[in-house]
């Protein structure tokens, strides 16, 4: 029940049948906004008690937690009512189980699936994944490299380590790592512009720079500064 206590919105659980004194009250998948079910989330995450009087809480929200038994959860409620399925990014595990088939991200050397990526979790984070093997991938010489050095030196004893081979052998490591990462840093910008355009994301990031611009123009028109 909703009431007013010193200019606050009090509420207190209240019956099921009072459920139809809302609007969508025949319907439970009505009485949830997305708003409210992920306010009730964050009350059952921290665990807010919901029997006592709490400020601020929806009629909808005391109506799923009235509905439930005492030893349950807001989140169970809903769950009941499928809220968490209607506003929450949960995996489909069967589209899920098709990605995993086409794409394993423990081998560095295959082609990442860039349109199924795209698909299933958006074309930002398919360029996180196209990044990561990319970056895999370019880590093997590297890697390779820097293990030979390592056996290089340990194989030469300690005396070997203070002579000027092991200097030179130091200066040449750090160039070619310096190298490495030159060349890795040119090649990641060619193929961001790759993924961008194959994905589409160039385009929505330009309408998205010229609307940013055209507002900042329009601001300045109705704001002009003021003369010195």
């Amino acid at each position: 029940k909703r009431r007013r206590l010193g200019g606050r919105v009090m509420w207190a659980p209240f019956s099921q049948a009072d459920a139809a004194d809302f609007v969508g009250g025949d319907r439970p998948e009505a009485l949830f906004s997305e708003a409210e079910a992920l306010d009730m989330l964050r009350r059952t995450s921290f665990n807010v008690p919901t029997q006592s009087v709490i400020p601020l809480l929806s009629p909808a929200e005391a109506a799923a937690v009235a509905n439930c038994h005492p030893d349950q959860s807001a989140l169970r409620a809903a769950l009941k009512l499928g809220v968490v399925e209607g506003i929450l990014c949960l995996h489909n595990p069967e589209d899920l189980r098709h990605l995993r088939e086409r794409w394993a991200p423990w081998r560095p050397l295959l082609k990442p699936p860039l349109e199924a990526l795209v698909d299933y979790f958006g074309p930002y984070v398919a360029h996180y994944f196209v990044f990561m093997q990319e970056y895999a991938r370019w880590l093997i010489p590297a890697a390779s490299l820097g293990v030979v050095a390592a056996a290089w030196r340990l194989a030469g004893g300690e005396a070997w380590v203070h002579s000027g081979r092991a200097l030179a052998l130091q200066g040449a490591l750090a160039l070619a790592v310096l190298c490495w990462a030159s060349l890795f840093v040119l090649r990641w910008r060619r193929l961001v512009a790759i993924t961008k355009h194959m994905t589409g994301s160039h385009h929505r990031e330009h309408e998205a720079g010229q609307l940013m611009h055209d507002a900042a123009l329009s601001e300045e028109r109705r704001d002009p500064p003021e003369p010195g």
